[in-house]
């Protein structure tokens, strides 16, 4: 929570908050993620183009390709 509250004020900061929208129900079909995931959607007017990205944090995936034990932090 702590680390929604900084990005929030960050936004707020920079007039950028209401370009943003907070969706919890957001559910990527990858069980690996740990944690905050995103998407970046295009919007043109009420349009809404698509997404044009995504990802979140996963230890565990480069985990799976390194010696046992060894865990890498990553973010996409």
């Amino acid at each position: 929570m702590e680390d929604l509250r900084i990005l929030f004020e960050y936004l707020e900061a920079m007039d950028k908050l209401k370009l943003i929208s907070f969706d919890l129900s957001l559910a990527h079909g990858l069980d690996y993620y740990m944690g905050i995931i995103y998407e970046a959607v295009c919007m043109l007017g009420n349009t809404q183009v698509g997404s044009i990205g995504g990802g979140g944090h996963y230890d565990n995936l480069v985990s799976m390709f390194q010696e046992v034990g060894k865990i890498t932090p990553c973010v996409v």
